[in-house]
């Protein structure tokens, strides 16, 4: 989650020295956009027919083949399954603009999932 913090403090300004108190007399000269600027830009996001990013499908999916990973312990399953249902449980009733923001977390979510079972799982 540090990396949520990161993204709200970019999309506030947080990486934005605060205006100096000194004299106006001199405009300040433009600056290049940083790197944290550049991320804040929205991608397009695919959108499947349920209204929600098309990774989170992909969430989903790793999640179901990670059940029958015989090699990964079933409480280790189970709780991965929890992270799921919990994250997931009120998906459907956010606007579409909400949804779309979802791709991040779903994304990040698959990718946890297919890295840490890569070598257990022999995926």
């Amino acid at each position: 989650m540090r990396w949520l913090v990161l993204f709200a403090v970019a999309a506030c300004g947080g990486d934005k020295a605060p205006p100096s108190s000194g004299s106006a007399s001199a405009p300040s000269a433009p600056t290049a956009p940083s790197a944290i600027d550049a991320a804040v830009v929205p991608l397009p996001v695919a959108m499947g027919s349920d209204g929600l990013p098309l990774v989170c499908g992909d969430w989903k999916a790793a999640i179901d083949k990670l059940a029958t990973c015989k090699e990964l312990p079933q409480n280790a399953r189970d709780s991965l399954l929890a992270v799921y249902k919990e994250a997931s449980a009120g998906w459907g009733q956010l606007p579409a603009d909400a949804k779309k923001n979802l791709a991040g977390v779903c994304h990040a979510g698959a990718e946890s999932i297919v890295k840490g079972a890569k070598a257990t799982c022999g995926w």
